[in-house]
């Protein structure tokens, strides 16, 4: 009788446990699909307003993968054309090449420092081929304009000028006395170090989309392809200046500054032709025509700059820099149309005017 007792216990106990194993297992693995639908309650759709702001932040990530797939795309392409470029005129030794930045309706070049190097080689009448670029790849120190002669990259200006004086034994500045030189260095020095950051600031920063149709007019590409291409030159331009006391300066104070350079330039020029001869162009001329020339012909943008002005209202200047003009850049036309300048073009030896 006491073992029928514990038998009856311990078979209701175990009854029990197996009524919750099977329910738990039930609940963990569930045997149908409507048991599953019990167990998991279905989602909450989205809303309309969280639908539209899941498919706006889908179409902002896709667009930045797109952009920036096409930017490296377009860099990788780019330089390898370049680098293919700089092989040919590297092989071509006793020949000179200058890589500069696009043309412009303006001047010869969109940075002074290139039509600095330009003017200085067509005033001495030396043969080179100038290639438009907007990629310093070939550059040491990574800017633009470096040149290319007898398997040689120069870069830097000082470096630039000293190599082509010697040779091509230029003597240019060897009739100016000590004191014409100090002064010639004077004005070259206020100029560039208000000038070309404040023409850079202008077209590249202010006003990047006038850099955008030029570099897309010269080198043949489309509006896209230079704005990635100006993009990316900016983002070097910015560094660059802000490492500088004048870069931490706004344009007002550029053109403030600038207002006083050209004042001193005129003064210097007075009723001369050049900086200091009615007959013979210096290095210093054709510094200071670079660092101006810019600003004299921008007519149609004189708005978005009072140096514009300065220089287009200065009967001074204007008849210096339009005799510079036409004595070294006639091949490229009145105002400098850019519309007519091939993708490379040469200079050889010029005359007087």
């Amino acid at each position: 009788m006491k073992l029928d007792y514990f038998e009856g216990i311990f078979s209701h106990a175990r009854q029990s446990l197996n009524n919750i194993v099977s329910t738990e297992r039930q609940r963990i693995f569930p045997r149908s699909s409507k048991a599953a639908e019990k167990l998991h309650k279905a989602p909450s759709r989205l809303t309309p307003s969280q639908r539209r702001l899941t498919i706006g932040a889908a179409v902002v990530v896709g667009a930045i993968t797109a952009y920036a797939t096409v930017s490296r795309l377009f860099t990788l392409f780019e330089r390898r054309r370049c680098l293919r470029l700089i092989q040919q005129c590297e092989a071509r030794e006793t020949e000179l090449f200058l890589f500069i930045l696009p043309r412009s309706p303006w001047a010869p070049s969109l940075s002074p420092a290139c039509t600095r190097v330009e003017t200085f080689l067509r005033a001495n009448g030396i043969p080179y081929t100038a290639i438009e670029t907007i990629d310093p790849l070939g550059a040491l120190n990574g800017e633009l304009p470096f040149l290319i002669y007898k398997r040689q990259r120069v870069d830097q200006l000082p470096k630039m000028m000293e190599l082509i004086t010697s040779e091509f034994n230029v003597a240019m500045d060897s009739t100016l006395t000590r004191d014409q030189r100090a002064i010639g260095a004077s004005l070259r020095c206020t100029l560039e170090y208000s000038v070309e950051r404040l023409l850079y600031r202008i077209v590249f920063i202010d006003h990047a989309s006038l850099a955008v149709a030029q570099i897309a007019r010269a080198l043949h590409m489309s509006h896209l392809r230079a704005r990635l291409a100006v993009r990316g030159y900016v983002i070097k331009l910015k560094k660059r200046l802000a490492i500088t006391a004048y870069g931490s300066l706004v344009s007002k104070q550029c053109e403030n500054e600038f207002l006083q350079d050209c004042e001193a330039i005129e003064a210097q020029i007075g009723h001369k032709r050049y900086l200091f001869s009615d007959t013979t162009m210096t290095s210093y001329d054709c510094a200071v025509y670079a660092l101006l020339v810019s600003f004299a012909y921008m007519g149609s943008h004189a708005s978005l700059s009072a140096a514009c002005s300065t220089v287009a209202d200065s009967a001074v200047l204007m008849a210096y820099i339009n005799r510079i003009s036409k004595r070294l850049f006639s091949d490229i036309g009145s105002g400098f149309d850019v519309a007519r300048i091939s993708f490379s073009t040469s200079c050889m030896d010029r005359s007087d005017d």
